[in-house]
């Protein structure tokens, strides 16, 4: 049983580190492709 507490918790830690990282690259995608044009 704690094994299994231990691996949906990390699961739900890698999901949540997956969906920050995914969140940053869009974010710096958008920064890039709207930021460039401000910047220039």
């Amino acid at each position: 049983m704690v094994v299994v507490s231990m691996v949906r918790q990390k699961g739900v830690q890698s999901a949540q580190v997956f969906r920050g990282v995914a969140l940053a690259c869009e974010i710096r995608r958008e920064w890039l492709f709207g930021g460039s044009s401000l910047t220039v």
